[in-house]
């Protein structure tokens, strides 16, 4: 019983972790997609650069 709620729990998380993540890649306007790739372990960190350093391009569309 108490398994069961742990992985319904972990689930839950992740499925939220993800929400967010594709949230955050949307409105920098990047593709929603983007935000999977949170999961992946060496990926991740290079996401989290890109995201943290790079060029959104809503920064783009905005100095046209």
């Amino acid at each position: 019983m108490i398994q069961n709620l742990a992985v319904l729990a972990t689930i839950g998380l992740c499925l939220l972790i993800a929400k967010v993540a594709c949230n955050v890649f949307s409105k920098a306007g990047f593709p929603t997609y983007f935000g999977l790739l949170v999961f992946l372990p060496v990926i991740n960190v290079l996401v989290l650069y890109t995201l943290a350093f790079g060029e959104w391009p809503i920064h783009k569309e905005l100095r046209r």
